[in-house]
């Protein structure tokens, strides 16, 4: 039986130099897919020349796991764009591609173009949505795009159930009659088992807690560091790290001195040993201001590190606030820096947090997601009504 070929479009494979935590899923994904069903081609947008690249690169090809990098030098985006959606319709073309996966927002406008262009013979398309904001700052064009995913894409992909209720309750979703599905993030088995590294240090001494992610105004780490200067007041001897990079981390570095905490806040830059990381802090902090289903969360959770988010979509799924983790208010420094000392001075309730964390977030393994993806294409390949 032919096997089904599925193009996961992906940022790039620099997952721990700023392709994302949606590209490290979407190669994660092609990596467990059932390989007796599927032929997953991994298109990676941009090449960024990094470490990590590397790695994967090689990882991959020897699983065999096919890999196109389709823009090999950056220019303007929408020429980026462009470039890209000519090679991607080489690429369908010489490889008979089925099923078009992307888990990049800003490319699917021009994948679109192409499926109008050609409606009889390009591929079935889908999307993962992996932040609970489309468009945000364009809201003409954000209604616009919700028009052309609903009837354009076979199906549209939610990580979260926030992100669901969000996509579903569209004026162009309830015009056609479109409902996503929900397929949650998750980490491979074998990933997870890693996190689980014993301390590497004393709890709580000295204090040490950590945000992971890009340096971005999503990520909002000035607020993690304005809680940063507040927690500092009591407990001195405490220590803030930041691992990621990004565009905001000279405002961020800034922010830091302004304080006059820069004794005590450490930017570590992008890093590829996330287990070992975590097992030398106290506490994960998360302070986006928006999200879709945080892996990073899986991963301290994976690591038996007490976790403190702010209550947003997404979060507020994974974290029962005083169970498993705690919330609190995004925007506000001071409500981290609440939670934080609420973590120094409760040690024994906040280890059985991240015991509870532990076992919760077990549950949710690549293995079981890659499955549910399969069954999706399968399905959308099998439905005999039109469909695009």
């Amino acid at each position: 039986m032919r096997k089904i070929t599925v193009a996961q479009v992906i940022t790039g494979f620099a997952s721990a130099e700023g392709a994302g935590g949606s590209a490290l899923f979407g190669i994660e994904v092609a990596r467990a897919l059932d390989k007796s069903r599927f032929r997953p081609i991994l298109c990676g947008i941009h090449r960024f020349n990094a470490p990590s690249e590397q790695r994967w690169l090689k990882t991959l090809a020897d699983e065999g796991i096919e890999t196109r990098i389709m823009v090999q030098e950056r220019s303007k985006l929408r020429y980026d764009m462009v470039r890209f959606s000519a090679l991607l319709n080489q690429l369908i073309q010489a490889q008979a591609v089925d099923i078009i996966h992307t888990h990049v927002e800003r490319v699917e406008f021009f994948i679109s173009l192409q499926k109008l262009l050609h409606p009889s013979h390009y591929p079935k398309l889908v999307r993962t949505i992996h932040v609970n904001a489309m468009w945000v700052t364009r809201p003409l064009v954000r209604r616009l795009m919700n028009i052309v995913y609903t009837q354009l894409f076979g199906e549209e992909i939610a990580i979260s159930q926030a992100t669901k209720t969000m996509l579903d309750q569209r004026m162009a979703a309830k015009v056609f009659g479109r409902s996503a599905s929900l397929i949650q993030n998750s980490l491979p088995l074998a990933r997870l088992q890693k996190f689980d590294l014993p301390k590497q240090h004393q709890r709580f001494s000295p204090p040490r807690f950590l945000v992971i992610g890009r340096l971005e105004i999503q990520k909002a780490q000035d607020i993690f560091i304005q809680a940063a200067a507040l927690v500092l007041q009591q407990y001195p001897e405490a220590e803030f790290w930041l691992a990621g990079e990004g565009t905001q981390e000279a405002n961020f570095r800034q922010l830091t001195a302004n304080l006059a905490i820069e004794h005590a806040v450490k930017f570590l830059g992008p890093r590829g040993d996330i287990p070992e990381v975590l097992s030398q802090v106290d506490v994960l902090v998360s302070t986006s201001r928006w999200e879709g289903f945080a892996t990073v969360i899986l991963e301290a959770m994976a690591a038996r590190t007490p976790v403190i988010a702010t209550d947003i979509g997404g979060n507020n799924e994974q974290i029962v606030d005083g169970e498993n983790g705690r919330l609190v208010a995004s925007e506000n420094p001071s409500a981290v820096a609440d939670a934080m000392i609420w973590m120094l001075e409760h040690p024994q309730a906040t280890a059985l947090m991240a015991q509870r964390g532990y076992e919760w977030g077990q549950q949710f393994t690549m293995e079981r997601t890659a499955a549910q993806y399969g069954e999706l294409y399968e399905r959308l390949l099998r439905e005999q009504k039109y469909r695009p």
